[in-house]
């Protein structure tokens, strides 16, 4: 699952990149509190996170992208007594096959299903089947 904060950049430009960090910090507590143990959370790259979920079914892996994007969305992140509504939009890829993933293609298939949630409003997941076909699944407002 890639995760990308919605407008991010916005938040640097008016509160400053220390505000900018915070949100990053709070975000990442978030996704990671929402995680089973031997699920894991990173940062991709600027406003970025790489989650990979351990042997997860394609519902669980619905389910935990929901908590996600409803943990995030509905308590606003306070900086300086001021509080920030963040949202974030997600593109997800799944494999029945555990043992034998080829990440690469993992992290190519999530970041198109980002970008389609992007490009459909924000707020949301996404998921595009390996050959592009099908589009799997979405969840948004």
């Amino acid at each position: 699952m890639l995760i990308d904060i919605d407008h991010f950049k916005a938040v640097n430009d008016t509160l400053g990149h220390s505000a900018g960090d915070e949100v990053l910090r709070e975000v990442a507590r978030r996704i990671a509190a929402v995680l089973r143990a031997g699920d894991e959370v990173g940062r991709y790259g600027g406003e970025e996170f790489l989650v990979c979920l351990d042997e997860v079914s394609h519902e669980g892996l619905q389910i935990t992208a929901t908590r996600i994007l409803q943990s995030i969305r509905e308590h606003p992140i306070i900086i300086a007594n001021q509080p920030i509504r963040v949202t974030e939009s997600a593109g997800l890829a799944h494999s029945a096959d555990f043992g034998r993933v080829n990440l690469e293609r993992m992290i190519d298939q999530a970041d198109r299903g980002l970008y389609e949630a992007r490009e459909k409003g924000r707020d949301r997941y996404r998921e595009v089947s390996p050959d592009e076909s099908v589009r799997a699944l979405e969840y948004g407002p």
